[in-house]
């Protein structure tokens, strides 16, 4: 009887998993739209929003375009696969701004093509041109997939401008900021402004990803460079400090050198040192005259971790300890001891059936 059961049991979880992947298979093969015909100049260009879509034949030398608007701080992405109708075709795939300058893509014989663009916040929004299609020989179909990742820095909604007015203001913390990679955006610089008061010590750290190369430099709210450090090879962390003789605000500018792939994604730490309180980096280190902890002597009942209670004498804890073997282990052994006896029950029960 329980080998029956264990065997339907088998069964069933097996057809279980089956189900779930047949709709999960079904759900990706149906992900994809059908892309409408292109224009056949940047002039008749198609609009078109993210998603994954299947276009159709191509003739030679034919080519589609479509376009699309973004935001600043949303990095574009396109993958073009082809199939050619014969032995084979150059196909092609290409980004262009709204001015009709080549971007990035490529021109190739085989393989999936792609293209990445990552713009800075000197326009509310931005205008792109997808060209695809072929240089020689048709294509029987391809796919294109279009996809937006929002870059948005420190976490605002937006791109921290390359220019001091388009500065994201900052406090104390750790954050996530983005920065194109070579030859894929004009998104190279980040400003923050950070308030400070007199008599605090600013820092800050920016780690790069381990193949780029960043700087990070402060200026004062004239807009004057105090200090600048750049990281002297890829991927090294890089920190800077500067004493605040005034109040006001310090920005904080993040610059990519050179390195990283199509995309940098770097951590920003802010923190300060005054007198009273360490906000070093994200962490905060308090006066030990504020808050230091009570010592605790080894014959305590409570030196096995438990802090004692405020005011409590020593008979006090005595008592205390013993209601605590009462009221907290006795039990626990007690529960114990009843669940060996139901497993053991449990195994005769089964074996008696088996019999």
């Amino acid at each position: 009887m329980v080998k029956f059961i264990a065997k339907n049991l088998a069964m069933v979880i097996f057809l279980g998993i089956l189900l779930v992947g047949t709709i999960g298979i079904v759900s990706v093969a149906g992900a994809q739209e059908t892309l409408p015909k292109g224009g056949d100049s940047f002039a008749t260009a198609v609009k078109i929003e993210p998603g994954s879509y299947k276009g159709g034949a191509v003739e030679s030398v034919e080519k589609e375009y479509f376009y699309i608007n973004i935001k600043p701080g949303q990095q574009i992405k396109l993958k073009g696969t082809f199939i050619p109708a014969g032995y084979g075709a150059n196909c092609v795939l290409y980004l262009y701004d709204e001015n009709e300058t080549r971007l990035d893509g490529e021109e190739y014989t085989s393989g999936p093509i792609s293209a990445f663009w990552l713009p800075n916040s000197n326009r509310d929004l931005y205008k792109y041109y997808i060209k695809v299609g072929s240089t020689a020989g048709a294509l029987s179909s391809y796919s294109l997939d279009v996809s937006l990742r929002d870059c948005y820095d420190a976490g605002s909604e937006k791109d921290a401008g390359d220019t001091f007015d388009k500065a994201i203001e900052i406090k104390g913390g750790k954050y996530t900021g983005y920065l194109a990679g070579p030859y894929k955006g004009t998104d190279e610089i980040d400003i923050y402004k950070i308030p400070v008061k007199k008599g605090e010590t600013l820092i800050a750290k920016v780690t790069p990803p381990s193949n780029t190369v960043l700087s990070l430099g402060f200026y004062d709210d004239d807009r004057r460079l105090i200090s600048e450090e750049i990281a002297p090879n890829r991927g090294a962390i890089v920190s800077n400090s500067v004493e605040i003789t005034r109040d006001g605000e310090i920005f904080a500018k993040v610059v990519a050198e050179k390195g990283g792939e199509n995309l940098n994604v770097y951590s920003l730490e802010v923190g300060t040192e005054g007198v009273a309180a360490v906000k070093e980096l994200g962490a905060v280190k308090e006066d030990k005259a504020v808050r230091e902890k009570p010592k605790i002597e080894d014959k305590s009942p409570f030196k096995e971790g438990l802090l004692p209670e405020e005011g409590l004498t020593e008979k006090e804890a005595q008592e205390a300890e013993k209601g605590l073997v009462r009221g907290g282990i006795i039990p626990a052994i007690i529960g114990l001891v009843v669940l060996i006896i139901i497993a053991i029950v449990i195994v005769f029960l089964v074996r008696k059936k088996k019999g």
